[in-house]
């Protein structure tokens, strides 16, 4: 059956039914949904009166060392995240996996429940375990590319089921950080008043590594197209670069949450502060927000 249009008219129907559901459900503020205000202790709060431009906005972001490294972390959460979503399915086209035709006949599957678990178990982290401090559990979910990704150079072409579960992971870690970085971190630096725009930026970042590596895989790895070069920039082809590739840019990633492993806004450091003394029973006194 000839249903190409399927592809496009049936996502757009979804689409049109969360919009309309979106503007029915969701409110901008807890008060306008019937409940009381409630400060989220953000880089906003005590500060929901000021009004910002949209160049102000842009500098929530430019002009601040602290979000131009949580974008970084997040360009490069795009460059593993899609450096296995798009091409393991590639790859086990060309290369046989024997015992682990799960991985390919399910990929979309698999994709869906490792991001949405990726993503849960980095939030839950990073909540329950680091004050809601984000770069910890990024700086765990790095580390753990890091070796998976050294994992895939070693066992590309002998191990087809342990590659395709180091491939799952990479997906559960990526998101997570994705997660952590353009939903949390940007939006806790950036408070409500900059969240959208904070939060924007920072994902965009997230396909701005999509696109490098796209660029890049596709010009390492061996293509079936008749008279491909054997060669990019004097470099063999060869499927070992694809997970190679990876591997700096997740240690790069690494090494920026390691610096902000302590970072908090204001806010939230006092509001954690106050937590730990009402925890020990002592009074907590009232500190001027700026």
């Amino acid at each position: 059956m000839n249903a190409t249009w399927a592809v496009f008219f049936i996502p757009a129907a979804i689409m049109l039914f969360w919009v309309m559901l979106d503007l029915w459900l969701i409110k901008d503020a807890p008060e306008d949904a019937g409940f009381p205000h409630l400060d989220t202790h953000d880089a906003s709060s005590g500060q929901m009166h000021v009004e910002l431009s949209s160049l102000d906005l842009l500098k929530k972001v430019f002009a601040s060392k602290l979000m131009l490294l949580i974008a970084l972390i997040g360009l490069t959460s795009g460059i593993f995240r899609n450096g296995i979503q798009n091409w393991y399915f590639i790859f086990a086209a060309q290369v046989k996996q024997p015992g682990a035709e799960f991985f390919k006949g399910h990929w979309g599957l698999l994709l869906c429940m490792f991001g949405i678990a990726g993503a849960f178990l980095g939030g839950w982290i990073s909540d329950r375990f680091y004050q809601s401090r984000r770069a910890p559990p990024a700086a765990m979910l790095c580390a753990l590319v890091v070796a998976l990704t050294i994992f895939m150079t070693s066992y590309l072409f002998s191990a087809p089921l342990f590659l395709g579960l180091c491939c799952v992971l990479v997906v559960m870690a990526s998101v997570g950080l994705t997660s952590l970085m353009a939903g949390t971190a940007a939006t806790d630096f950036g408070g409500r008043k900059a969240t959208a725009t904070c939060s924007g930026i920072v994902d965009g970042c997230t396909y701005l590594g999509s696109a490098i590596q796209s660029f890049f895989i596709g010009c390492l790895v061996p293509s079936e197209k008749a008279g491909e070069a054997a060669t990019f920039m004097g470099i063999t082809r060869d499927w070992h670069w694809w997970p190679l590739f990876m591997v700096p840019f997740a240690i790069i990633g690494l090494g920026i949450a390691i610096k902000l492993w302590h970072d908090l806004p204001e806010a939230t450091k006092r509001y954690n502060a106050e937590a730990i003394r009402r925890k020990q029973g002592l009074t907590v006194p009232e500190i001027p927000l700026p």
